[in-house]
Protein backbone atom coordinates (compact mmCIF):
# COMPACT_ATOMS: atom_id res chain seq x y z
CA UNK A 1 0.00 0.00 0.00
CA UNK A 2 0.84 3.63 -0.80
CA UNK A 3 1.53 6.14 2.55
CA UNK A 4 -1.28 7.66 1.77
CA UNK A 5 -4.93 6.32 0.68
CA UNK A 6 -6.75 7.92 -1.64
CA UNK A 7 -10.72 6.33 -2.81
CA UNK A 8 -12.47 7.60 -5.87
CA UNK A 9 -14.47 10.27 -5.52
CA UNK A 10 -18.36 10.08 -6.72
CA UNK A 11 -17.94 9.97 -10.53
CA UNK A 12 -14.58 10.28 -10.93
CA UNK A 13 -12.65 8.96 -14.24
CA UNK A 14 -9.65 6.38 -13.75
CA UNK A 15 -6.95 9.03 -15.10
CA UNK A 16 -8.10 11.78 -12.81
CA UNK A 17 -8.29 9.55 -9.77
CA UNK A 18 -4.94 8.05 -10.40
CA UNK A 19 -3.45 12.16 -10.84
CA UNK A 20 -4.88 12.51 -6.93
CA UNK A 21 -3.31 9.36 -6.11
CA UNK A 22 0.40 10.29 -7.08
CA UNK A 23 0.11 13.91 -6.07
CA UNK A 24 -1.15 12.66 -2.70
CA UNK A 25 2.02 10.32 -2.43
CA UNK A 26 4.65 13.03 -3.72
CA UNK A 27 4.71 10.85 -6.89
CA UNK A 28 5.34 12.06 -10.17
CA UNK A 29 3.20 10.38 -12.65
CA UNK A 30 5.26 8.51 -14.86
CA UNK A 31 6.67 6.84 -11.54
CA UNK A 32 2.78 5.55 -10.07
CA UNK A 33 2.85 4.28 -14.09
CA UNK A 34 5.74 2.24 -13.22
CA UNK A 35 4.90 0.90 -9.91
CA UNK A 36 1.56 -0.33 -11.86
CA UNK A 37 2.40 -2.02 -14.30
CA UNK A 38 5.45 -3.54 -13.26
CA UNK A 39 7.78 -5.97 -15.51
CA UNK A 40 5.69 -6.31 -18.41
CA UNK A 41 2.72 -6.63 -16.18
CA UNK A 42 0.89 -4.16 -18.03
CA UNK A 43 1.18 -3.41 -21.66
CA UNK A 44 1.26 0.03 -22.86
CA UNK A 45 -2.52 0.89 -24.53
CA UNK A 46 -4.29 3.82 -25.69
CA UNK A 47 -5.14 6.60 -23.12
CA UNK A 48 -8.93 6.05 -23.91
CA UNK A 49 -8.23 2.51 -23.65
CA UNK A 50 -7.42 2.76 -19.76
CA UNK A 51 -10.95 4.54 -19.44
CA UNK A 52 -12.96 1.73 -20.92
CA UNK A 53 -11.01 -1.20 -20.39
CA UNK A 54 -7.69 -1.12 -18.32
CA UNK A 55 -7.21 -5.08 -17.41
CA UNK A 56 -8.15 -6.76 -14.72
CA UNK A 57 -4.20 -7.21 -13.69
CA UNK A 58 -4.21 -3.25 -13.76
CA UNK A 59 -7.33 -3.18 -11.88
CA UNK A 60 -6.00 -5.31 -9.09
CA UNK A 61 -2.45 -3.48 -8.26
CA UNK A 62 -4.52 -0.11 -7.85
CA UNK A 63 -6.35 -1.52 -5.65
CA UNK A 64 -3.85 -3.21 -3.95
CA UNK A 65 -1.74 -0.12 -3.18
CA UNK A 66 -5.10 2.61 -2.77
CA UNK A 67 -6.97 0.39 -0.74
CA UNK A 68 -9.78 1.34 -3.20
CA UNK A 69 -12.39 -2.10 -4.05
CA UNK A 70 -12.31 -3.23 -7.92
CA UNK A 71 -16.08 -2.41 -7.96
CA UNK A 72 -15.05 1.31 -6.71
CA UNK A 73 -12.26 1.37 -9.43
CA UNK A 74 -14.32 -0.26 -12.26
CA UNK A 75 -17.19 2.94 -11.96
CA UNK A 76 -14.53 5.50 -12.86
CA UNK A 77 -14.09 3.77 -16.11
CA UNK A 78 -16.79 4.05 -19.03
CA UNK A 79 -17.86 0.83 -18.15
CA UNK A 80 -20.23 2.69 -15.79
CA UNK A 81 -22.09 3.89 -19.03
CA UNK A 82 -22.06 0.25 -20.62
CA UNK A 83 -25.41 -1.06 -21.49
CA UNK A 84 -26.57 1.96 -23.83
CA UNK A 85 -26.30 4.71 -21.27
CA UNK A 86 -25.69 5.73 -23.73
CA UNK A 87 -22.43 3.32 -24.36
CA UNK A 88 -22.22 -0.15 -26.13
CA UNK A 89 -19.48 -1.68 -24.87
CA UNK A 90 -20.11 -5.40 -25.65
CA UNK A 91 -17.47 -7.15 -27.56
CA UNK A 92 -14.47 -4.86 -26.83
CA UNK A 93 -10.89 -6.41 -26.77
CA UNK A 94 -8.15 -3.39 -26.33
CA UNK A 95 -6.17 -5.68 -28.53
CA UNK A 96 -7.77 -5.97 -31.13
CA UNK A 97 -8.01 -2.72 -33.27
CA UNK A 98 -11.06 -3.83 -34.74
CA UNK A 99 -13.25 -3.77 -31.83
CA UNK A 100 -12.69 -0.93 -30.94
CA UNK A 101 -14.01 0.50 -34.60
CA UNK A 102 -16.60 -1.50 -33.42
CA UNK A 103 -17.64 0.20 -30.43
CA UNK A 104 -16.77 3.44 -31.94
CA UNK A 105 -19.15 3.07 -34.85
CA UNK A 106 -21.97 3.60 -32.86
CA UNK A 107 -21.36 7.00 -32.93
CA UNK A 108 -20.85 9.66 -30.18
CA UNK A 109 -18.03 8.13 -29.04
CA UNK A 110 -15.79 9.50 -26.07
CA UNK A 111 -12.66 10.86 -28.12
CA UNK A 112 -9.64 11.21 -26.41
CA UNK A 113 -9.56 14.37 -24.21
CA UNK A 114 -11.97 16.04 -21.82
CA UNK A 115 -14.06 18.96 -20.93
CA UNK A 116 -14.28 20.38 -18.05
CA UNK A 117 -16.66 22.35 -15.58
CA UNK A 118 -13.78 25.00 -14.38
CA UNK A 119 -15.95 25.83 -11.08
CA UNK A 120 -16.25 22.38 -10.27
CA UNK A 121 -12.44 21.36 -10.71
CA UNK A 122 -11.45 24.52 -8.74
CA UNK A 123 -14.02 22.99 -5.80
CA UNK A 124 -12.81 19.56 -5.55
CA UNK A 125 -10.01 18.71 -8.15
CA UNK A 126 -11.93 16.21 -9.18
CA UNK A 127 -12.11 15.17 -13.13
CA UNK A 128 -15.71 13.79 -13.64
CA UNK A 129 -15.82 11.03 -15.87
CA UNK A 130 -18.37 12.38 -17.64
CA UNK A 131 -17.05 15.17 -18.98
CA UNK A 132 -15.35 12.55 -21.36
CA UNK A 133 -19.15 11.88 -22.98
CA UNK A 134 -20.21 13.98 -26.24
CA UNK A 135 -24.13 13.68 -24.96
CA UNK A 136 -22.76 15.94 -21.64
CA UNK A 137 -22.61 19.28 -22.24
CA UNK A 138 -23.70 21.04 -19.64
CA UNK A 139 -23.25 21.16 -15.79
CA UNK A 140 -26.26 20.80 -13.77
CA UNK A 141 -24.53 22.30 -10.53
CA UNK A 142 -23.47 25.66 -11.95
CA UNK A 143 -25.98 25.57 -14.81
CA UNK A 144 -23.39 26.52 -17.13
CA UNK A 145 -21.80 24.71 -20.47
CA UNK A 146 -18.80 22.56 -20.01
CA UNK A 147 -14.72 23.89 -21.51
CA UNK A 148 -14.24 21.91 -24.17
CA UNK A 149 -10.51 23.21 -25.11
CA UNK A 150 -7.51 24.87 -22.87
CA UNK A 151 -7.04 29.07 -24.04
CA UNK A 152 -3.41 28.04 -23.17
CA UNK A 153 -2.54 25.52 -25.88
CA UNK A 154 -6.36 25.46 -27.84
CA UNK A 155 -5.99 21.87 -27.42
CA UNK A 156 -8.66 19.69 -25.70
CA UNK A 157 -7.91 19.21 -21.87
CA UNK A 158 -6.09 15.70 -21.34
CA UNK A 159 -4.94 15.10 -25.02
CA UNK A 160 -2.70 12.97 -24.68
CA UNK A 161 -1.26 10.04 -27.08
CA UNK A 162 0.94 8.00 -25.01
CA UNK A 163 0.70 8.20 -21.18
CA UNK A 164 -3.19 8.38 -19.91
CA UNK A 165 -2.18 10.59 -17.25
CA UNK A 166 -0.86 14.28 -17.47
CA UNK A 167 2.96 14.77 -16.54
CA UNK A 168 2.78 17.65 -14.85
CA UNK A 169 0.14 18.06 -11.83
CA UNK A 170 -0.09 20.48 -9.55
CA UNK A 171 -3.35 22.39 -6.89
CA UNK A 172 -4.09 25.22 -9.56
CA UNK A 173 -4.54 21.68 -11.88
CA UNK A 174 -2.09 22.82 -15.56
CA UNK A 175 -3.30 21.88 -19.18
CA UNK A 176 -0.19 19.64 -19.19
CA UNK A 177 -1.03 19.01 -23.18
CA UNK A 178 2.48 18.45 -25.06
CA UNK A 179 3.38 21.71 -26.92
CA UNK A 180 6.91 20.98 -27.92
CA UNK A 181 9.49 18.16 -27.22
CA UNK A 182 9.27 17.45 -23.45
CA UNK A 183 7.73 21.26 -23.27
CA UNK A 184 4.13 20.82 -21.43
CA UNK A 185 1.25 23.21 -21.44
CA UNK A 186 1.42 25.37 -17.83
CA UNK A 187 -2.41 27.32 -18.43
CA UNK A 188 -4.07 26.42 -15.14
CA UNK A 189 -7.45 24.97 -16.04
CA UNK A 190 -8.98 26.67 -13.14
CA UNK A 191 -8.29 30.06 -14.75
CA UNK A 192 -11.17 29.17 -17.72
CA UNK A 193 -14.39 31.01 -16.88
CA UNK A 194 -17.57 29.12 -18.18
CA UNK A 195 -20.53 29.81 -20.21
CA UNK A 196 -23.94 30.38 -18.69
CA UNK A 197 -25.84 27.01 -20.46
CA UNK A 198 -29.66 28.06 -22.05
CA UNK A 199 -32.68 27.00 -20.25
CA UNK A 200 -33.71 24.40 -23.14
CA UNK A 201 -29.87 22.95 -23.13
CA UNK A 202 -30.16 22.70 -18.96
CA UNK A 203 -34.08 20.96 -18.91
CA UNK A 204 -32.69 18.60 -21.51
CA UNK A 205 -29.24 17.96 -19.72
CA UNK A 206 -30.81 17.13 -16.56
CA UNK A 207 -33.14 14.45 -18.62
CA UNK A 208 -29.96 12.99 -19.74
CA UNK A 209 -28.35 12.89 -16.73
CA UNK A 210 -31.81 10.63 -15.06
CA UNK A 211 -31.51 8.06 -18.26
CA UNK A 212 -27.68 8.15 -17.54
CA UNK A 213 -29.11 6.91 -14.05
CA UNK A 214 -31.36 4.56 -15.65
CA UNK A 215 -34.51 6.13 -14.77
CA UNK A 216 -36.78 5.72 -17.52
CA UNK A 217 -38.28 8.86 -19.80
CA UNK A 218 -41.05 9.59 -21.79
CA UNK A 219 -40.94 10.27 -25.49
CA UNK A 220 -43.97 11.59 -26.81
CA UNK A 221 -45.84 10.97 -23.20
CA UNK A 222 -44.78 7.07 -23.97
CA UNK A 223 -42.90 5.52 -21.12
CA UNK A 224 -39.23 4.87 -22.51
CA UNK A 225 -36.98 3.45 -21.19
CA UNK A 226 -33.31 5.20 -20.80
CA UNK A 227 -31.68 3.53 -23.69
CA UNK A 228 -33.78 4.23 -26.06
CA UNK A 229 -34.13 7.70 -24.97
CA UNK A 230 -30.93 8.06 -25.49
CA UNK A 231 -30.48 6.18 -28.59
CA UNK A 232 -32.78 8.53 -30.26
CA UNK A 233 -32.33 11.73 -28.66
CA UNK A 234 -28.70 11.45 -29.90
CA UNK A 235 -30.66 10.08 -33.43
CA UNK A 236 -32.73 13.38 -33.60
CA UNK A 237 -30.18 15.81 -32.57
CA UNK A 238 -27.58 14.12 -35.37
CA UNK A 239 -30.20 14.93 -37.97
CA UNK A 240 -30.67 18.57 -36.69
CA UNK A 241 -27.03 19.20 -36.80
CA UNK A 242 -26.92 17.83 -40.28
CA UNK A 243 -30.05 20.33 -41.39
CA UNK A 244 -28.73 23.08 -39.25
CA UNK A 245 -25.18 22.77 -41.79
CA UNK A 246 -27.07 22.63 -44.74
CA UNK A 247 -26.34 26.34 -47.39
CA UNK A 248 -29.86 27.66 -45.52
CA UNK A 249 -29.22 26.23 -42.34
CA UNK A 250 -26.12 29.22 -41.30
CA UNK A 251 -28.83 31.62 -40.88
CA UNK A 252 -31.77 29.60 -38.66
CA UNK A 253 -29.94 30.07 -35.18
CA UNK A 254 -27.06 32.09 -33.50
CA UNK A 255 -25.38 28.99 -32.83
CA UNK A 256 -25.91 27.37 -35.86
CA UNK A 257 -23.84 30.12 -37.46
CA UNK A 258 -20.30 28.63 -35.15
CA UNK A 259 -21.04 25.62 -36.10
CA UNK A 260 -21.15 26.16 -39.69
CA UNK A 261 -17.56 27.28 -39.37
CA UNK A 262 -16.80 23.94 -37.61
CA UNK A 263 -18.32 22.05 -40.57
CA UNK A 264 -16.71 23.78 -43.23
CA UNK A 265 -13.20 22.53 -41.50
CA UNK A 266 -14.47 18.53 -41.71
CA UNK A 267 -15.83 19.27 -45.77
CA UNK A 268 -13.92 17.16 -47.91
CA UNK A 269 -14.25 17.10 -51.76
CA UNK A 270 -16.07 13.64 -51.45
CA UNK A 271 -18.17 14.11 -48.44
CA UNK A 272 -19.78 17.08 -45.54
CA UNK A 273 -19.03 16.61 -41.65
CA UNK A 274 -20.17 13.45 -40.63
CA UNK A 275 -22.10 14.31 -37.58
CA UNK A 276 -23.40 10.94 -36.54
CA UNK A 277 -19.64 9.65 -35.82
CA UNK A 278 -18.42 12.34 -34.54
CA UNK A 279 -20.60 15.43 -33.05
CA UNK A 280 -19.03 18.90 -32.77
CA UNK A 281 -16.68 20.49 -30.57
CA UNK A 282 -18.76 22.72 -29.50
CA UNK A 283 -20.83 22.42 -26.38
CA UNK A 284 -23.13 24.63 -27.25
CA UNK A 285 -23.70 23.13 -30.83
CA UNK A 286 -24.44 19.60 -29.07
CA UNK A 287 -26.58 21.05 -26.12
CA UNK A 288 -28.74 23.05 -28.36
CA UNK A 289 -28.91 20.03 -30.93
CA UNK A 290 -29.50 17.82 -28.16
CA UNK A 291 -32.25 20.71 -26.53
CA UNK A 292 -33.60 20.99 -29.65
CA UNK A 293 -34.26 17.11 -29.99
CA UNK A 294 -35.50 17.08 -26.16
CA UNK A 295 -38.31 19.85 -27.19
CA UNK A 296 -39.65 18.07 -29.86
CA UNK A 297 -39.82 14.38 -27.89
CA UNK A 298 -41.11 16.27 -24.98
CA UNK A 299 -44.53 17.10 -27.15
CA UNK A 300 -47.59 15.02 -26.01
CA UNK A 301 -47.73 13.18 -29.38
CA UNK A 302 -46.36 12.86 -32.64
CA UNK A 303 -48.05 15.33 -34.76
CA UNK A 304 -46.87 17.85 -32.20
CA UNK A 305 -43.30 16.94 -32.26
CA UNK A 306 -43.98 17.01 -36.29
CA UNK A 307 -44.83 20.58 -35.79
CA UNK A 308 -41.70 22.13 -34.49
CA UNK A 309 -39.74 19.33 -36.32
CA UNK A 310 -41.72 20.97 -40.08
CA UNK A 311 -39.72 24.24 -40.19
CA UNK A 312 -35.99 22.32 -39.88
CA UNK A 313 -37.10 19.90 -42.68
CA UNK A 314 -38.12 22.99 -44.62
CA UNK A 315 -34.27 23.84 -45.42
CA UNK A 316 -34.41 20.49 -48.05
CA UNK A 317 -37.91 21.25 -49.08
CA UNK A 318 -36.44 20.86 -52.74
CA UNK A 319 -33.62 18.37 -52.30
CA UNK A 320 -32.84 15.78 -54.74
CA UNK A 321 -34.32 13.03 -54.70
CA UNK A 322 -36.56 14.36 -51.76
CA UNK A 323 -36.21 14.63 -47.95
CA UNK A 324 -36.90 11.25 -47.20
CA UNK A 325 -33.53 10.07 -49.19
CA UNK A 326 -31.74 12.56 -47.56
CA UNK A 327 -33.06 12.09 -44.14
CA UNK A 328 -31.91 8.47 -44.32
CA UNK A 329 -28.10 9.38 -45.77
CA UNK A 330 -27.79 10.79 -42.89
CA UNK A 331 -29.37 9.95 -39.60
CA UNK A 332 -30.68 6.30 -37.92
CA UNK A 333 -34.32 5.65 -38.70
CA UNK A 334 -35.35 3.47 -36.07
CA UNK A 335 -39.00 2.95 -35.44
CA UNK A 336 -39.63 6.04 -33.44
CA UNK A 337 -37.46 8.48 -36.18
CA UNK A 338 -39.50 6.74 -38.63
CA UNK A 339 -43.30 7.81 -37.28
CA UNK A 340 -41.27 11.35 -36.28
CA UNK A 341 -40.06 12.11 -40.48
CA UNK A 342 -43.33 10.45 -41.50
CA UNK A 343 -45.54 12.74 -39.54
CA UNK A 344 -43.62 15.35 -40.43
CA UNK A 345 -43.29 15.01 -44.13
CA UNK A 346 -47.42 14.13 -44.14
CA UNK A 347 -47.96 17.79 -43.22
CA UNK A 348 -45.84 19.11 -46.73
CA UNK A 349 -46.59 16.19 -49.06
CA UNK A 350 -45.05 16.87 -52.24
CA UNK A 351 -46.82 16.50 -55.15
CA UNK A 352 -45.73 13.13 -56.32
CA UNK A 353 -47.57 11.75 -53.01
CA UNK A 354 -50.61 13.25 -53.26
CA UNK A 355 -50.53 12.10 -57.00
CA UNK A 356 -50.22 8.92 -55.96
CA UNK A 357 -52.34 8.82 -53.37
CA UNK A 358 -55.30 10.26 -55.47
CA UNK A 359 -58.55 8.89 -56.12
CA UNK A 360 -59.04 6.90 -59.11
CA UNK A 361 -62.74 6.78 -61.26
CA UNK A 362 -61.20 4.88 -63.79
CA UNK A 363 -57.92 3.54 -65.54
CA UNK A 364 -55.97 3.51 -68.34
CA UNK A 365 -52.73 1.90 -69.94
CA UNK A 366 -49.39 3.59 -69.81
CA UNK A 367 -49.54 3.21 -73.50
CA UNK A 368 -52.43 5.44 -73.82
CA UNK A 369 -50.48 8.31 -72.37
CA UNK A 370 -47.99 10.45 -74.33
CA UNK A 371 -44.74 12.27 -73.67
CA UNK A 372 -47.02 15.67 -73.70
CA UNK A 373 -50.35 15.69 -72.83
CA UNK A 374 -53.08 17.08 -75.10
CA UNK A 375 -53.13 20.54 -75.39
CA UNK A 376 -56.47 20.62 -75.01
CA UNK A 377 -56.59 18.73 -72.15
CA UNK A 378 -53.78 20.89 -70.54
CA UNK A 379 -55.35 23.86 -71.02
CA UNK A 380 -58.88 22.93 -70.03
CA UNK A 381 -57.51 21.78 -66.47
CA UNK A 382 -53.94 22.71 -66.27
CA UNK A 383 -53.28 26.84 -67.90
CA UNK A 384 -51.79 29.28 -65.42
CA UNK A 385 -51.38 26.28 -62.71
CA UNK A 386 -47.88 25.12 -62.94
CA UNK A 387 -45.82 28.49 -63.84
CA UNK A 388 -43.68 26.49 -66.62
CA UNK A 389 -43.06 26.27 -70.52
CA UNK A 390 -46.17 25.02 -71.83
CA UNK A 391 -43.95 21.93 -73.00
CA UNK A 392 -42.81 21.52 -70.00
CA UNK A 393 -45.85 22.07 -67.88
CA UNK A 394 -47.25 19.35 -70.14
CA UNK A 395 -44.54 16.45 -69.81
CA UNK A 396 -44.91 16.99 -66.15
CA UNK A 397 -49.10 16.43 -66.40
CA UNK A 398 -47.63 13.20 -68.47
CA UNK A 399 -45.46 12.07 -65.66
CA UNK A 400 -48.33 12.84 -63.42
CA UNK A 401 -50.83 10.63 -64.76
CA UNK A 402 -48.40 7.94 -65.41
CA UNK A 403 -47.86 8.20 -61.27
CA UNK A 404 -51.64 7.80 -61.27
CA UNK A 405 -51.81 4.97 -63.59
CA UNK A 406 -48.83 3.42 -61.31
CA UNK A 407 -49.15 3.88 -57.97
CA UNK A 408 -46.07 4.06 -55.40
CA UNK A 409 -43.82 4.75 -58.01
CA UNK A 410 -41.72 7.78 -58.70
CA UNK A 411 -40.81 10.54 -61.15
CA UNK A 412 -38.11 8.18 -62.62
CA UNK A 413 -40.34 5.30 -63.02
CA UNK A 414 -43.37 7.02 -64.53
CA UNK A 415 -40.93 8.55 -66.71
CA UNK A 416 -39.35 5.48 -68.03
CA UNK A 417 -43.17 3.84 -67.69
CA UNK A 418 -44.22 6.42 -70.89
CA UNK A 419 -40.41 5.89 -72.64
CA UNK A 420 -38.45 8.63 -71.69
CA UNK A 421 -35.09 8.75 -70.09
CA UNK A 422 -35.44 8.36 -66.12
CA UNK A 423 -33.51 11.39 -65.13
CA UNK A 424 -35.82 13.62 -67.61
CA UNK A 425 -38.72 12.03 -64.94
CA UNK A 426 -36.32 13.58 -61.98
CA UNK A 427 -35.51 17.06 -63.64
CA UNK A 428 -38.95 18.13 -64.96
CA UNK A 429 -40.55 16.89 -61.44
CA UNK A 430 -37.92 19.28 -60.12
CA UNK A 431 -38.52 21.86 -61.95
CA UNK A 432 -42.38 21.92 -61.94
CA UNK A 433 -42.42 21.80 -58.58
CA UNK A 434 -40.34 24.86 -58.12
CA UNK A 435 -42.40 26.97 -60.32
CA UNK A 436 -45.99 25.20 -58.89
CA UNK A 437 -48.80 28.01 -58.14
CA UNK A 438 -51.10 25.60 -56.85
CA UNK A 439 -51.47 23.30 -53.58
CA UNK A 440 -50.44 19.43 -53.93
CA UNK A 441 -53.87 18.38 -53.68
CA UNK A 442 -55.09 21.23 -55.94
CA UNK A 443 -52.87 19.39 -58.50
CA UNK A 444 -53.97 15.88 -57.80
CA UNK A 445 -57.56 16.57 -58.11
CA UNK A 446 -56.53 17.98 -61.69
CA UNK A 447 -54.84 15.60 -62.55
CA UNK A 448 -58.02 12.73 -61.39
CA UNK A 449 -59.87 14.98 -63.66
CA UNK A 450 -58.01 14.76 -66.92
CA UNK A 451 -57.33 11.05 -66.12
CA UNK A 452 -61.58 11.13 -66.85
CA UNK A 453 -61.56 12.41 -69.99
CA UNK A 454 -58.49 10.52 -71.86
CA UNK A 455 -59.50 7.47 -74.22
CA UNK A 456 -57.78 4.75 -72.96
CA UNK A 457 -57.63 3.13 -76.66
CA UNK A 458 -54.51 5.46 -78.05
CA UNK A 459 -51.27 3.89 -78.31
CA UNK A 460 -48.52 6.35 -78.49
CA UNK A 461 -45.48 3.98 -78.16
CA UNK A 462 -46.88 2.75 -81.70
CA UNK A 463 -47.25 6.10 -82.71
CA UNK A 464 -44.07 6.73 -82.06
CA UNK A 465 -42.49 3.37 -82.98
CA UNK A 466 -44.11 4.51 -86.47
CA UNK A 467 -42.74 8.13 -86.94
CA UNK A 468 -39.36 6.42 -86.43
CA UNK A 469 -39.93 4.07 -89.08
CA UNK A 470 -41.22 6.82 -91.48
CA UNK A 471 -37.99 8.97 -90.76
CA UNK A 472 -36.25 5.80 -91.47
CA UNK A 473 -37.92 5.09 -94.94
CA UNK A 474 -38.25 8.82 -96.13
CA UNK A 475 -38.15 7.15 -99.74
CA UNK A 476 -41.90 5.13 -99.24
CA UNK A 477 -43.93 8.24 -98.54
CA UNK A 478 -42.33 12.10 -98.56
CA UNK A 479 -42.39 12.20 -102.73
CA UNK A 480 -46.05 10.98 -103.05
CA UNK A 481 -47.21 13.07 -100.07
CA UNK A 482 -45.45 16.70 -100.65
CA UNK A 483 -46.11 15.95 -104.32
CA UNK A 484 -49.61 15.66 -103.40
CA UNK A 485 -49.93 18.82 -101.88
CA UNK A 486 -51.54 21.96 -103.37
CA UNK A 487 -49.07 23.83 -104.46
CA UNK A 488 -46.64 20.75 -103.50
CA UNK A 489 -43.69 21.62 -100.78
CA UNK A 490 -39.99 21.60 -101.32
CA UNK A 491 -37.97 18.46 -101.33
CA UNK A 492 -36.32 20.18 -97.82
CA UNK A 493 -39.16 20.54 -95.92
CA UNK A 494 -38.46 16.64 -95.16
CA UNK A 495 -37.63 17.09 -91.41
CA UNK A 496 -40.29 19.70 -91.15
CA UNK A 497 -42.89 17.11 -92.13
CA UNK A 498 -41.33 14.53 -89.79
CA UNK A 499 -40.62 16.91 -86.64
CA UNK A 500 -44.90 17.48 -87.66
CA UNK A 501 -45.74 14.11 -87.24
CA UNK A 502 -43.55 13.95 -84.29
CA UNK A 503 -44.95 16.65 -82.48
CA UNK A 504 -48.37 16.56 -83.32
CA UNK A 505 -49.19 13.02 -83.71
CA UNK A 506 -47.20 11.18 -81.34
CA UNK A 507 -47.07 13.93 -78.95
CA UNK A 508 -43.50 13.25 -78.61
CA UNK A 509 -40.73 14.81 -76.29
CA UNK A 510 -38.87 17.02 -78.72
CA UNK A 511 -35.42 15.56 -77.76
CA UNK A 512 -36.28 12.13 -77.61
CA UNK A 513 -37.58 11.78 -81.06
CA UNK A 514 -35.66 11.17 -84.30
CA UNK A 515 -32.82 13.09 -85.45
CA UNK A 516 -34.67 15.55 -87.56
CA UNK A 517 -37.05 16.35 -85.00
CA UNK A 518 -34.48 18.27 -83.06
CA UNK A 519 -35.15 21.80 -84.11
CA UNK A 520 -31.49 23.53 -82.88
CA UNK A 521 -31.29 26.98 -83.66
CA UNK A 522 -33.71 30.09 -83.68
CA UNK A 523 -34.18 30.47 -87.17
CA UNK A 524 -34.70 26.62 -87.96
CA UNK A 525 -37.36 26.82 -85.92
CA UNK A 526 -39.10 29.01 -86.72
CA UNK A 527 -39.17 28.15 -90.42
CA UNK A 528 -40.84 24.83 -88.47
CA UNK A 529 -43.79 27.23 -87.26
CA UNK A 530 -43.64 28.88 -90.99
CA UNK A 531 -44.48 25.04 -92.03
CA UNK A 532 -46.95 24.08 -89.51
CA UNK A 533 -49.00 27.39 -89.56
CA UNK A 534 -49.17 27.15 -93.79
CA UNK A 535 -49.95 23.07 -93.74
CA UNK A 536 -53.47 23.18 -95.05
CA UNK A 537 -55.96 21.02 -93.29
CA UNK A 538 -55.82 18.17 -96.22
CA UNK A 539 -52.00 18.22 -95.98
CA UNK A 540 -52.61 17.69 -91.76
CA UNK A 541 -54.70 14.72 -92.75
CA UNK A 542 -52.79 12.98 -95.20
CA UNK A 543 -49.63 13.13 -92.99
CA UNK A 544 -51.53 11.85 -89.59
CA UNK A 545 -53.03 9.10 -91.72
CA UNK A 546 -49.60 7.48 -92.03
CA UNK A 547 -49.21 7.00 -88.91
CA UNK A 548 -52.80 6.33 -87.33
CA UNK A 549 -53.81 4.13 -90.53
CA UNK A 550 -50.89 2.11 -90.54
Amino acid sequence: LLPSRVLPASGEALDGYLERLAGANALRTSQLLKILRGANECPRKSPLFLLIEPGHSFVTRVAEISGATTAMLDATTLNRFGGGLPLWLDGFDPLDRHSFRQIVAQGWFPNTGSQICPQCLAHDHVWQLSWRLPVVTTCLIHKTLLTESCRGCGNRFRLRRYSPLRPVIGPDEPCSNQIGLRAYCRHSALAHVASPAPPDVVTTASAISGAMSSRPNTIFCESTSPQTYLAELRHLATLLLHLATTPRGACLSDWTEHLAAEAATRRTELRGPRWGFSPPFSALARGKALGAAGQIFEQATVERGAELLAPWLELIAHTPGGPSNWIDNRTSRSPIMRRLVAATLANRRGAGRRVDYSTRSNSIPLEAIPHMIDVEVYRNFFKGTLGSYEWTARLYVSLCLARVVRPGSTWALAASGIGLPSILGIRTARAASQRMRIAPDDLARRVSAALTVLPPDRDYRHRERRVTWLADHTDVWFERWRMSVSPPRRATSLPYAITWLWWEVAQGWPASGPVSTTMVGQRRRDSYQSFRARLPRDAEESLRSLVLLS
